[in-house]
């Protein structure tokens, strides 16, 4: 129930948030949402049948890979997000047109997804996720520092596109 109404808190305190100061029902969200991730988190260590066992982050892998877990569909949302309204409002693609250039970026992620496996015995599984955060991270900054509405799409979206799918 604390971790339920946490979020709820947290999300509503955003939802009002306007962005022009801080209103009372935000802050007072955001302040609730704060207590109960304490209470939820004093519930879990008192319980005999925690959600999640305490010790369980003391494992050194366990932090490293959650961050790393919430990196990947940042950069993927944000390209998929930012991308689709570069192809709509600036290049002039409909929705089909634009819908249909994120194939080159799902042809990458299939074509290397079957090849993970082998890397992950050769190199190991840290080295294997930091390389492909960084051909990600490639293709996000050659998206970014080489957009403009003079660009052409190809030039500019398909390198990206395929650093971006081949790195997730």
């Amino acid at each position: 129930v604390f971790i339920t109404a946490a979020l709820a808190s947290l999300v509503a305190a955003i939802a009002l948030w306007d962005g022009v100061g801080a209103p009372t029902n935000s802050v007072f969200l955001a302040a609730a949402a704060i207590v109960l991730f304490i209470a939820f988190m004093w519930s879990q260590r008192r319980s005999r049948t925690p959600l999640v066992p305490t010790g369980f982050f003391a494992i050194s892998n366990v932090p490293g890979t959650d961050v790393t877990a919430a990196l990947l569909p940042l950069g993927l949302g944000t390209c998929l997000f930012v991308g689709t309204l570069y192809l709509q409002n600036v290049a002039g693609f409909n929705a089909l047109e634009a819908g249909l250039m994120y194939l080159p970026l799902a042809a990458a992620l299939t074509a290397f997804s079957p090849l993970v496996p082998a890397l992950v015995s050769w190199a190991g599984p840290q080295k294997v996720t930091a390389s492909g955060y960084a051909i990600q991270g490639l293709g996000l900054f050659w998206i970014a520092v080489s957009i403009s509405p003079e660009a052409s799409v190809w030039a500019v979206i398909l390198p990206g596109f395929l650093a971006v799918g081949g790195g997730a």
